[in-house]
């Protein structure tokens, strides 16, 4: 049952990712990885390609984008790479979910991932943060088996944390997120002095010594990165965070503002109740969270914040939510079991926590189809907003309810610090 649960995710995702995959125009940022891969005679020149790029990204996805352009010089193929990754991130998520939660909490969050038109939009989009989400999804599973001991994990750890921090910077805050796992769990079994868990907490702290050896050919374009957006007399920010910044990310990574964003923020909030209560690793989804906003809120910056540098959590929301999805249909479960077995005794026999998780689910699924069907029929590139302001309002405000969350259009995301700051 497992398995055909994971085949119709999978399904289901490909048909939104696949279905518009070639329907829209470049964007503007898309317009470079084209320009990339048409002016690069070999992957050679594509693995050099910091420079051009002003060390925007690390070279991999360009590396596969023009893999896949070189099969046919379309729009489509230059998207490939991001339709198939975001494919495979909603069954690692849901493998993952499984693995903490159990397999209708893993299933749920599969489903939550796979219909959110926020994944689904970069999905389409010839830029690196599908193949981001896939590869750090993917290493936090890796980790997982390898806890558990399974054999060849911790290659495959390796590999998914090089490919993801070769893929995007926000890749290395991940990499933190995980060594502090790493580091808890090595001091729990120091406590524990069992020689076989302390061998496996070294052997998982340690392979993060062979990611930074592999990563170190990038060292000096990340050193770059970092101090090319900022002059002496350019202000500085960081950014604000408090619920109003916590309610438009969740419109965003949701389905939708008001009611919707409303449930979503219920169940992320009892989500983060059940994995506070269960006191085991599955605590780290907390920190996945909130990391990448963490960073920028006590880093200060001079580049414009957008949603998207921090999509690296976006995982991590879906699989709190799911869980709470879970947490609150056990207490509904519960309670209507307890008043109606004065009433009905066979009520307790039925299996009513499914039900009602799956219409919960119904409650968060169904909005995110319909913010996909205007998606699918829209041609608006969201994207452009900051060359035309009126992108925003298209579509009913599609861009700016769904998608965009942007400094450059929303300045109450900021507060100035630092004294040449307005």
């Amino acid at each position: 049952m497992w398995l055909v649960g994971i085949a119709a995710l999978a399904v289901g995702a490909a048909l939104l990712r696949f279905e518009t995959l070639g329907a829209r125009a470049l964007w503007y940022d898309e317009t470079f990885t084209d320009g990339v891969c048409r002016g690069a005679p070999t992957l050679a020149a594509v693995w050099r390609v910091g420079g051009e790029d002003g060390w925007q990204h690390p070279p991999l996805h360009y590396a596969l984008a023009c893999l896949s352009f070189r099969i046919e010089e379309a729009r489509g193929f230059l998207r490939l790479p991001s339709a198939l990754a975001g494919v495979a991130a909603v069954v690692a998520l849901a493998w993952l979910g499984r693995a903490w939660f159990g397999a209708g909490v893993g299933l749920a969050a599969g489903l939550l991932l796979g219909a959110s038109v926020y994944h689904v939009a970069y999905s389409l989009d010839a830029r690196p943060y599908a193949l981001l989400v896939a590869l750090v999804t993917a290493q936090f599973l890796a980790f997982e088996a390898a806890f558990r001991g399974r054999r060849f994990a911790l290659l495959a750890f390796v590999l998914c944390g090089t490919a993801a921090v070769y893929t995007h910077h926000a890749a290395l805050v991940a990499q933190g997120v995980l060594g502090l796992l790493a580091l808890a769990q090595l001091a729990a079994a120091v406590r524990t002095t069992r020689p076989r868990a302390l061998r496996g907490a070294a052997l998982r702290l340690a392979s993060f010594g062979a990611i930074a050896l592999l990563y170190a050919s990038q060292l000096p374009n990340l050193i770059r990165f970092l101090g090319s957006h900022r002059a002496p007399s350019e202000p500085t920010y960081t950014l604000a965070l408090g619920p109003s910044l916590l309610h438009d990310v969740v419109a965003r990574w949701g389905a939708g503002p008001g009611w919707v964003a409303a449930a979503y923020e219920i169940a992320f909030a009892a989500g983060v109740v059940a994995i506070l209560r269960r006191r085991d690793r599955t605590r780290i989804l907390l920190l996945w969270v909130a990391a990448p906003f963490l960073v920028y809120a006590t880093i200060p910056f001079a580049k414009f914040f957008d949603l998207r540098f921090a999509i690296v959590a976006l995982p991590a929301f879906l699989l709190i939510v799911a869980a709470g999805v879970a947490f609150l249909g056990r207490l509904a479960a519960a309670g209507f079991r307890q008043r109606a077995r004065l009433v009905a005794p066979a009520v307790g026999a039925l299996a009513l926590r499914p039900v009602i998780g799956a219409l919960a689910l119904l409650v968060l699924v169904a909005p995110a189809l319909r913010a996909y069907a205007t998606f699918r029929s829209s041609r608006v590139l969201c994207g452009n907003f900051f060359q035309d302001a009126a992108i925003l309002e298209a579509d009913g405000g599609f861009c700016r309810r769904h998608l965009i969350l942007n400094s450059l259009a929303d300045t109450d995301l900021l507060r100035a610090r630092g004294p040449g700051a307005p």
